[in-house]
């Protein structure tokens, strides 16, 4: 690299960020190791203090992979993420990122490329380097060391998942809680859920894990069937071991559903840790490269009160790594702690308040009352038969709360890159509100992709009995 790996400014993460020379030509270099030859996602994590854009220069291999933006992120502690898409070679790949203005490049803190059996290749200690004329800049810049996106088991992504999960039978508001829990099951061969947590939400406000327990057993009966296809699924053992329970009404905390209807200092702060809380935080404190989504489907108390804990036990520069490795993703606004966690500096979220709704079936064949009883609930096994034919709202699918993990499987399949909510995947396209802050956009690439969703929902529902 051609600059300084410096610490001076917080919220980057890993022992310091990128300082490139401030000039053109100035930059960074990348050694990855690919499997397989194809089209990868990369992502560069930046800070620009300044409102001009600092546009870098892109490499693989030695041929130009085109321009990459790094506008302002409004200060040099506060950081966004740069996406593009590169073909890679099979073996050792270097990029190479370089400034094409005389300010040069803007803060990296690190390169994530997305995809599985990758690693980081020897750099040698080499950067990359050019001569031409230098400038002077106010800022501070940073470097970085790249990651890979991946884990042991070659999943991208780890999620952790907090539900308002509902007794069985279900008698209140909820069952479309449970057409997403078995969906998700059935999904988690190609992600890592590194969590759930039963959470207060809608109107009893109550969290009790042991609501799960009909769920674990079920897939319990349908595990063996699932791994003669695929032998990453998580055991159910696993899946029990890794359940907690957060804090509602049954726990004398005073919970109201939705927002401005009481101050979240009523429900989150000193003597309000939960085991669903501080499990959060410990699977965001993991050694692992991979950025944390917590997919909120209830109410968002346990992970407000875990960035809490956070913020009040550790220094500023501390607590800002840690929020720089959760990604939340918001089911409307089930509790005031909603508004903590929107107010939350840098903290990255998307926030569904309508969005989800795109899931709801419309009447259509691949997705109405008629459709689940044959493809999921009958003659498909206990974890089918757990699936409600109806939620609280429409006839067959709702699952409001899928798009707070489908965001992900629509990454595992390359159509959209969940850390740009800009691009529409499975989980809905948003708009970019500010810091870190994603707001409602469109649901069409929901409805538009239907039936290949379905269609593979459909299949791995057959692998329970099949």
């Amino acid at each position: 690299m051609d600059g300084s790996v410096d610490s001076d400014n917080t919220g980057y993460t890993g022992s310091g960020f990128a300082n490139p020379d401030n000039r053109i030509g100035a930059g960074i270099t990348w050694r990855v190791n690919v499997e397989f030859a194809s089209t990868y996602g990369i992502e560069f994590r930046y800070a620009n203090g300044e409102e001009a854009n600092r546009e870098g220069n892109l490499s693989v291999n030695g041929s130009s992979a085109g321009n990459v933006d790094f506008p302002g992120t409004g200060g040099w502690s506060t950081w966004n993420v740069a996406s593009v898409s590169v073909e890679l070679q099979a073996g050792m790949n270097e990029i190479v990122l370089s400034a094409n203005i005389d300010a040069g490049l803007a803060n990296i803190d690190s390169l994530a490329v997305q995809g599985s059996e990758l690693s980081a290749g020897d750099c040698g200690g080499t950067g990359s380097s050019s001569s031409s004329s230098s400038s002077s800049s106010s800022s501070s810049s940073s470097s970085s060391s790249s990651s890979s996106s991946t884990s042991s088991g070659g999943k991208p992504y780890r999620i952790f998942w907090t539900s308002d999960f509902p007794p069985i039978p279900v008698t209140n508001s909820d069952p479309d809680d449970v057409q997403t829990m078995v969906r998700l099951l059935l999904y988690s061969n190609e992600i890592d859920v590194e969590g759930f947590v039963a959470s207060a939400g809608t109107y009893s406000m109550v969290a009790n894990k042991a609501n799960y327990n009909k769920v674990w057993n079920a897939y319990e009966q349908v595990y063996d069937n699932l791994t003669t296809h695929d032998a990453n699924y998580p055991s159910p053992d696993h899946v029990r071991s890794i359940s907690y329970e957060g804090l509602g009404n049954n726990h004398g905390i005073p919970i109201k559903w939705g927002c401005g209807k009481q101050n979240w200092s009523e429900l989150i702060g000193e003597g309000k840790d939960s085991e669903g809380s501080n499990a959060i935080i410990d699977a965001a404190d993991k050694d692992d490269p991979r950025p944390l989504w917590v997919g909120v489907a209830g109410g968002p108390r346990e992970v407000a009160q875990a960035i809490w804990r956070v913020r009040k036990d550790r220094s500023s520069a501390e607590a800002a790594a840690f929020i720089a490795k959760l990604r939340v993703f918001l089911i409307l606004c089930q509790d005031a702690t909603h508004d903590y966690i929107m107010d939350v500096p840098g903290l990255f979220v998307i926030e569904s308040r309508k969005t989800y709704q795109a899931f709801f079936c419309d009447g259509g064949s691949n997705c109405n009352r008629s459709w689940v009883e044959q493809n999921v609930i009958q003659n498909h096994g206990p974890l089918g038969a757990l699936y409600p034919p109806k939620g609280c709202c429409t006839e067959g699918v709702q699952e409001g709360d899928t798009p707070a993990f489908y965001h992900l499987i629509s990454g595992v399949r390359g159509i959209n890159n969940p850390e740009n909510p800009a691009e529409a995947g499975w989980g809905g396209q948003y708009v970019n509100g500010g810091d870190n802050k994603w707001l409602d956009g469109s649901g069409a690439k929901i409805r538009s992709d239907r039936n290949r969703y379905q269609q593979e929902f459909k299949e791995r529902a057959d692998w329970m009995v099949k």
